[in-house]
């Protein structure tokens, strides 16, 4: 605990800083972890780099996949790591949907923008169809495109949620990350502001990015085989399940 002493003739006062929120706790995880994972990649690189005779790195699942988010995705960041290895992810607290057109933007225009796009940007207020519209547009037509329900007790979420569903029926490459129903039986998984996941939640997060990856296996094959495919045999489900 951090305090500051102020010492003033016989009388002394003391300024403690306030305890870190368990919610904040889960954050700060998601964040070191996922900085610590991304500091390896690039070490990686950077000795393969400068070794002409290294062996090129091996294609990981989760080297497919970039990921924008808010302070959920941010909290579950080392479970979606740990499942898609190499993941790209840029996960922020307080970020709304708006934020995720000019992010995906500046990654294809570095050339770093993936075949698989996951967004989890509803936590934060209510979201449009422009918005998701603006997504797809800078995505391009051939990118699948999960989209994450969100779990919080506000006034905008089941209209989010909503249209997240409905814009994923609209849309063949386009499928629904059921966050908000997987969790809902696992509150107590949750930290304190009943909103961001711990380990075990974020287990819960990262699985139904690979549910909705299954359901859109076969809405991207190519003669019989799916380049972008991950993990196991497909999972029949709704893609707003």
């Amino acid at each position: 605990m951090l305090g500051l002493i102020l010492v003033g003739g016989t009388t002394a006062a003391v300024v403690v800083a306030p305890a870190e929120t368990s919610a904040q706790a889960q954050i700060t995880r998601g964040r070191q972890l996922l900085d610590a994972a991304q500091a390896d990649r690039k070490r990686e690189n950077a000795e393969r780099k400068s070794d002409p005779t290294a062996a090129p790195a091996p294609v990981a699942e989760g080297d497919l996949i970039s990921a924008v988010g808010d302070s959920v995705m941010l909290a579950s960041a080392p479970e979606l790591e740990d499942r898609f290895p190499g993941i790209l992810i840029d996960a922020a607290v307080s970020r709304g949907m708006r934020a995720a057109p000019d992010i995906l933007a500046a990654q294809a225009s570095a050339g770093t923008l993936r075949p698989v796009v996951v967004v989890g940007l509803g936590t934060n207020g209510p979201i449009t169809a422009d918005e998701l519209l603006a997504i797809e547009s800078v995505i391009g037509p051939d990118r699948k495109l999960v989209l994450v329900t969100a779990f919080a007790d506000r006034d905008w979420t089941a209209g989010v949620n909503e249209a997240l569903a409905g814009f994923a029926a609209r849309h063949r490459l386009v499928g629904i990350a059921g966050w908000h129903d997987a969790i809902a039986p696992h509150t107590d998984v949750l930290a304190g502001d009943n909103i961001h996941p711990g380990p075990t939640g974020g287990r819960i997060y990262a699985d139904c990015v690979a549910s909705a990856l299954d359901w859109l296996a076969p809405q991207h094959a190519l003669h019989g085989r799916d380049p972008y495919r991950l993990g196991p045999d497909p999972v029949v489900l709704r893609p707003w399940a």
